[in-house]
């Protein structure tokens, strides 16, 4: 999420959400205190959850949350993309991304199945299957101009960025064996929200030139320089707080990495104010005080997590 996202509660707008002199907003926009506190609580209660997975280290209590935060973000998506004209349809792609992530969780942690070939194999099935029930949805009526390709068009969007593409959450999670696979998820949360947190703060505090302003208006040079900074800092912090990090990345390799999933995280967020943008709508939802809806919680992550398995994929 972008740091003029939280601060205005928007993509858009004029950009004077913020308030003058740190006042009380301009037309009832929330001062940025009141934002950052809620943002915190947020935060901390998102990463509660985490910590209590990762204690625990059952596989079954990640495969809920990664299925709760997916379906919740569906069903924001689908209510941006006008639910009504979607109808069943959207039924249908929510039962196809719970399918999917179960089965990621048995294809990779087979050990019968050559496991390269088979989450290929699975991945092509899934998505062949769900395009061609989108089709054999459309015939049986008369084709509307303009809104039949349109509701396939939505409906595979949808599952292809919030599905498969935070589905890679569940792959990097079985790639390693036991704790590395845990350690590699922590990683990868940890360095896309800290440079979601360092170009929120930094944006914030001395923002001051436009980047990319036709598509989020408040996000700045500043706050992403800011997010990189954070983004490596989290990589080094994480690679010396856990021993298991040693096996994947050295010191340089933290730095290169924590760079490089600071840079697409900048890509996720500005791919959700595309979508928000092109919607005419501020937020995804309000399910998250400070942050927005659950799109607006993994919007990062969905464009990190393939970036990081395939480079762990490429260098191991």
């Amino acid at each position: 999420m972008s740091e003029e996202s939280a601060a205005t509660g928007s993509d858009g707008g004029s950009g004077e959400g913020a308030g003058a002199g740190g006042g009380g907003g301009v037309g009832g926009a929330p001062k940025k205190g009141g934002v950052f506190v809620s943002r915190l609580v947020s935060t901390l209660g998102l990463w509660a959850l985490i910590t209590v997975a990762v204690l625990f280290s059952q596989e079954w209590l990640y495969l809920v949350i990664v299925e709760l935060v997916v379906l919740i973000s569906l069903a924001e998506y689908f209510r941006m993309a006008d639910l009504p004209r979607m109808g069943w349809r959207v039924w249908m792609v929510m039962g196809f991304a719970g399918f999917y992530l179960a089965g990621l969780f048995l294809v990779y942690s087979s050990d019968v199945w050559d496991q390269m070939a088979l989450y290929v194999a699975f991945d092509g099935m899934v998505v062949v299957a769900l395009v061609l029930c989108l089709f054999v949805s459309e015939m049986v009526r008369a084709p509307e101009p303009g809104e039949t390709v349109r509701r396939m068009a939505v409906g595979l969007l949808g599952f292809a960025w919030l599905v498969v593409m935070f589905g890679f959450v569940v792959k990097i999670l079985l790639f390693g064996d036991g704790t590395a696979g845990v350690f590699l998820v922590v990683y990868l949360l940890v360095v896309t929200k800290f440079s979601d947190m360092g170009a929120y703060l930094v944006g914030s505090v001395v923002g001051k030139h436009p980047f990319m302003a036709h598509i989020s208006p408040k996000k700045t040079w500043e706050g992403i320089l800011g997010g990189l900074m954070f983004a490596v800092g989290g990589s080094f912090g994480v690679v010396a707080l856990f021993p298991e990090g040693s096996q994947f990345f050295s010191w340089s390799g933290a730095m290169i990495v924590g760079l490089i999933l600071g840079v697409v995280a900048v890509l996720g967020d500005l791919a959700e104010s595309v979508v928000k943008r092109s919607l005419a709508i501020k937020d995804s939802g309000h399910v998250l005080p400070g942050i927005g809806g659950t799109i607006d919680l993994i919007d990062s992550i969905c464009f990190t997590a393939p970036v990081m398995y395939f480079l762990l994929l490429f260098t191991r």
